[in-house]
């Protein structure tokens, strides 16, 4: 992995995720750029409901949208 694409966002309808790799939207080499995608990315009026974003250096959710994919985890971000 590197830091060229560290960040990947992931999003999609809040019912209909299609899991793990299927919701991949991007990969970001900086969390801002990442999170200014997801929020424009983002349009309840089109199923793009839910959006959270990796690190894929540490395996930790860094930043996420307040809507969250049916049946996923109670968990925080940590950014």
């Amino acid at each position: 992995m590197t830091r060229a694409n560290r960040y990947w966002l992931f999003g999609g309808a809040q019912y209909y995720a299609a899991g793990g790799m299927h919701d991949i939207i991007g990969r970001f080499g900086a969390l801002s750029d990442a999170i200014a995608y997801a929020k424009a990315w983002e349009d309840p009026w089109s199923d793009r409901d839910w959006w959270h974003i990796v690190d894929t250096l540490t395996g930790e959710l860094v930043a996420e949208s307040d809507c969250r994919p049916y049946g996923a985890p109670d968990r925080k971000a940590t950014k």
